[in-house]
């Protein structure tokens, strides 16, 4: 990957100040003073301010010509006055502006309401607050657009964030429903079924429509400031298909953000999805300084919040923290005390232009696939019903999970790098779940060119538009056909393979969920067979019949030959398939079974490798102009506060051409000993890590003359 634009834009010590406070109190917002925001965000040596112009409540913080300014302006421009005092003080400032959840338009026009508004499935957005608008609705959009125009007539940002262009539920309303059927010459389906056409047409559309809007607004803004960046909230680009997101929406983007306030592996893996997606560098991450959004005084504490800055830089992306505004509009200062030191240390390290990630392994995550095939026949008026997990994003998880605590060189890519496979040396396809005619053609070029693939499960088995095949799409790269779908609900792995079962140092491995039974097209002996409880194919056993062989549990009993794990050889590439997701599972012997797997399937060793502690991330870039690798180590631990670790072991293996010279510790600039093997790779040890160390590793290049 070429080293992509960076914008202009400084910060990367960034701050929000969120502002969803109504208008019904008097004393709302009262003490809110404009300078004292700019005086605290100086206190917390921030660099970048995100403000407010409007809220989710949709009342605007500047005197709006369309639409109401929150009362407690009294004919104040608290956007302008902000903006100045903050510019005053080098501090960038991006404006901040809510679409979609608009409680003002929301009562104010109920023909632009989203129909059916069934609760959100949960957490910040339980439904009860939040009036939902439909982004389809032609007067809505026009309603956006005049208020965008009426803004930045007055004002001036130097980067711009929409938040909530999503579906945050499925939308029937009039404007929607003529809309499908005008396009698509269809009626909203009323059932959930991913081998319906008529569905897949449906949840197509609304992953078109909302990109048409987020397009159609960023353009708006961009006709009227030009080198205005524009982007969206990406946080939902994970979540499940109701959301209508797909990786498309990316390229609405001038570069991608988003708020996250889960676990450091979705930092992690989120991170290394919007590295490879962002059209431009750096990404954005943000979090609140909250244990969670919907709380307002339980904040994490500061070696939390420094953890997760470092870990931004991992990825080589910036880092913005959230604060809420009291309902009175006073700030707390503690907090800002709080950030002082944080951005201090973050101030030693930059944001690296034109770095490029090394990632020797590549875990591919497809966008059609972010729902269950267990959900078919859900009514979409039966609100009762959660709809269920991805098993292709748990696959996604689990493998990002096992790479990251082996410390290998792994990726995120998408549809995006189609077209530049050859240069990943492996590639994972997690139990995808539905599959389009260009990633099968791009996976067989691949491996057909010499790559190596990973799958398992479903993959390849259904394609997008609802069509169920008898056989994999991909059956003769993989090496196996299709037979059924495994009925058990519990069975087992019996390894074949001598080494795998040294690795792992057992024999058999239980398996649960959702399989499929296949058969080999060659005479190559599977690394792994298949193995049923007693009479596993029937209901499962009680008191009143025999179907069962030890009363607590279901031992391994029947030996079938059926192959779970197979290897084949493709032209110049070759594969691995596991009949089922065991990379999702949290069990540790499935974790090394599928480390090793992928470990033996590379084609030579990892760029870089470690045997530090599973806490520890390492993560490298190559900056190939100035002759460095970057390499970073984070101490992300389980639990607070991290505890030292001392001499930790790595090893990075040098390209063709290239001689290390010095490795150099940032911001200390001290210099740490290492030794050159026979090839040249470089062997050394960290010798002490509390947070976060980064490394230079610099080389000459050498050209032989022979």
């Amino acid at each position: 990957m070429q080293g992509k634009k960076t914008f202009a834009l400084k910060g990367n010590r960034r701050i929000l100040l969120d502002m969803h406070i109504p208008g019904w109190e008097h004393s709302f917002l009262q003490k809110f003073d404009p300078q004292n925001l700019a005086d605290n965000f100086e206190l917390a040596k921030v660099d970048s301010a995100m403000i407010y112009t409007q809220s989710h409540v949709g009342l605007c913080y500047w005197p709006v010509k369309n639409g109401k300014a929150h009362p407690a302006l009294k004919n104040r421009d608290w956007v302008k006055e902000m903006t100045d005092a903050l510019v005053k003080k080098d501090i960038e400032v991006y404006g901040y502006y809510s679409v979609v959840f608009n409680n003002k338009a929301f009562l104010d026009h109920e023909e632009w309401r989203i129909l059916p508004r069934p609760n959100m499935s949960g957490g910040a957005f339980h439904g009860e607050r939040y009036g939902q608008v439909c982004p389809n609705n032609k007067d809505y959009r026009a309603f956006t657009k005049a208020q965008l125009n009426d803004l930045l007539a007055t004002h001036s940002f130097d980067a711009f964030f929409i938040d909530m262009a999503f579906w945050p539920s499925i939308c029937r309303c009039s404007t929607c429903s003529a809309k499908f059927r005008l396009e698509v010459g269809k009626e909203i389906p009323t059932t959930i079924d991913w081998y319906n056409s008529d569905w897949c047409d449906f949840q197509s559309a609304r992953e078109k429509w909302i990109n048409e809007f987020a397009n159609d607004i960023k353009s708006y803004i961009q006709n009227i400031e030009p080198n205005m960046p524009v982007y969206y909230n990406f946080a939902i680009g994970l979540f499940n298909w109701r959301w209508g997101i797909n990786f498309d929406f990316s390229k609405a983007n001038d570069f991608l953000g988003g708020d996250f306030y889960g676990s450091p592996d979705e930092q992690f893996l989120m991170s290394r999805l919007m590295l490879n997606l962002s059209e431009q560098l750096p990404f954005e991450y943000m979090t609140s300084r909250c244990i969670h959004l919907t709380d307002h005084v339980e904040s994490k504490p500061q070696e939390q919040i420094l953890l997760q800055a470092y870990a931004s830089l991992t990825s080589n992306a910036a880092f913005r923290i959230i604060d809420a505004i009291d309902p009175s509009g006073e700030l707390s200062s503690s907090f800002y005390n709080l950030m002082e030191p944080i951005n201090e240390q973050l101030a030693n390290y930059e944001i690296t232009a034109d770095a490029v990630p090394v990632e020797d392994i590549a875990v591919y995550i497809s966008d059609a696939s972010k729902m269950n095939f267990n959900e078919n026949g859900l009514s979409l008026d039966d609100h009762s019903k959660r709809f269920n997990p991805s098993p292709h994003l748990e696959a996604v998880k689990g493998v990002i999970s096992t790479l990251k605590e082996a410390h290998l060189p792994v990726g995120v890519i998408t549809k995006k790098q189609l077209a530049e496979l050859d240069k990943y040396p492996l590639v994972i396809l997690p139990n995808i779940m539905r599959i389009s005619q260009l990633e099968v053609d791009s996976f067989r070029k691949y491996v057909k060119n010499g790559g190596r693939i990973y799958a398992s499960g479903f993959t390849s088995l259904t394609d997008n538009c609802g069509k169920r095949y008898n056989d994999f799409l991909l059956g003769d790269v993989l090496g196996i056909k299709y037979v059924e779908e495994l009925s058990a609900k519990m069975f087992y792995f019996r390894l074949q393979d001598y080494y795998l079962q040294e690795a792992i140092d057992q024999e058999h491995l239980s398996v649960v969920g959702k399989s499929v039974k296949v058969k080999a097209i060659s005479s190559i002996e599977p690394k792994a067979t298949l193995n049923f409880p007693y009479k596993a194919d029937k209901e499962d056993g009680s008191v009143f019949n025999t179907n069962w062989s030890s009363i607590h549990s279901s031992p391994p009993y029947n030996d079938t030959g059926l192959p779970a794990i197979v290897e084949n050889k493709y032209k110049k590439g070759s594969s691995i398939y596991s009949c089922s997701d065991i990379e999702s599972s949290s069990l540790p012997s499935h974790k090394l079974l599928f480390k090793e797997l992928i470990l033996n399937l590379l084609p030579s060793k990892p760029t870089f490798s470690s045997s530090a502690h599973p806490d520890i991330w390492m993560t490298a870039f190559h900056i190939a102009k100035e002759n460095y690798y970057e390499i970073n180590f984070l101490n992300y631990a389980q639990k607070l506060p991290a505890i030292k670790h001392y001499n930790l072991p790595f090893e990075f293996v040098a390209k063709k051409h290239q001689v290390f010279t010095k490795v150099v510790m940032l911001p200390s600039q001290k210099t740490i000993g290492f030794k050159l093997d026979n090839n040249e790779n470089l062997n050394a040890s960290l010798p002490e890590i509390k947070h976060f160390v980064r490394l230079k590793l610099f080389y000459t290049t050498i050209i032989n003359s022979e």
